[in-house]
């Protein structure tokens, strides 16, 4: 590939991001994880990039586009060059004109059908790495905050997406379904929405979601945020549009405004926190439209537990 097409693999790429669960189809698909090469100077390097529809992601990040031709042609379309590439017999491999071989990636529970949690910092990993700064926030996360400014506090460990400041937050007793002002959220996300609807108050676990930030989601669930709560704000639809439901969004809908392959991560720790069954069976029959590729393989599979089972 061109040499522009330079990323450094790291242990946060979006492998981690691939859920346990899903078997991604050995038919004549383009969409996936595929194991990439990519141009590293004079060498190569090896990474993980996830097809779907005609997007291709690397990272959490659009960074070009695909055209299916066929059941076994496509072309991957970048900013100065294409590339066209040809699906093996059994859908396993990409040979690309240029040279490069791309393998599909596979990562499949053992023994298990249950969604697992991506692995995260432990409470012993979280001690031996604070920071000065991080002791500056657990002293005034304690008793003596005003809820004011612990409002203040978990906004400013969302915004910066950090999830050691958040859990102690929590963990110093402040509520998962704290609702905050969603203004700094806008700034953040590049997106004002018209009217009085952007002041709406916001729970933790949503502002996680509206950030597409799936390790503060999981934070959130696993202190028992309300996963069956709604939220009566805006949010963007798949193809960019104003979402705003007067009586209120369900949180797994919400989810769903994630765009790449963080929606499904964010959707599994989601469903971890047993969403009513009612409310999963009724986006999984209406709202396929809104789903990347794997979270249509999650929806699909997926067997509970439920909230009312």
């Amino acid at each position: 590939m061109p040499g522009r097409w330079t990323y450094a693999t790291q242990a946060r790429d979006v492998e981690d991001l691939v859920p346990d669960t899903i078997e991604v189809s050995s038919g004549q698909s383009f969409d996936g994880f595929w194991e990439a090469t990519m141009a590293d100077g004079d060498s190569t390097c090896s990474t993980v990039v996830v097809l779907s529809g005609q997007n291709v992601w690397h990272e959490g990040s659009r960074f070009a586009s695909i055209k299916v031709l066929n059941s076994h042609t496509c072309v991957l379309i970048m900013d100065e060059d294409d590339v066209r590439g040809y699906l093996s017999a059994d859908g396993h491999e990409i040979e690309w004109e240029d040279g490069d071989r791309w393998r599909r990636a596979r990562k499949i529970t053992k023994d298990t059908d249950e969604i697992q949690k991506p692995v995260s910092i432990s409470e012993t990993n979280m001690q031996e790495c604070v920071s000065p700064e991080a002791l500056i926030k657990e002293h005034r996360s304690t008793d003596h905050t005003t809820s004011s400014e612990q409002s203040q506090l978990a906004v400013d460990s969302l915004l910066q997406r950090d999830a050691l400041s958040l859990q102690r937050l929590l963990n110093n007793g402040m509520c998962a379904d704290t609702c905050i002002d969603p203004s700094p959220l806008w700034t953040d996300i590049g997106w004002t929405p018209e009217g009085d609807s952007q002041r709406t108050p916001t729970p933790l676990l949503v502002a996680a979601i509206l950030l597409q930030w799936p390790e503060g989601v999981r934070i959130c669930v696993d202190r028992k945020a309300n996963v069956n709560g709604t939220y009566a704000g805006p949010f963007r639809s798949f193809d960019g549009c104003t979402l705003q439901e007067k009586s209120g969004a369900s949180i797994l809908r919400v989810a769903l405004s994630a765009r790449g392959p963080s929606q499904c991560t964010i959707c599994q720790h989601v469903l971890a926190g047993r969403v009513r069954g009612r409310t999963f069976q009724t986006l999984k029959r209406k709202a396929k439209d809104e789903m990347e590729f794997v979270t249509r393989g999650l929806f699909e599979t997926f067997q509970g537990p439920f909230a009312d089972s």
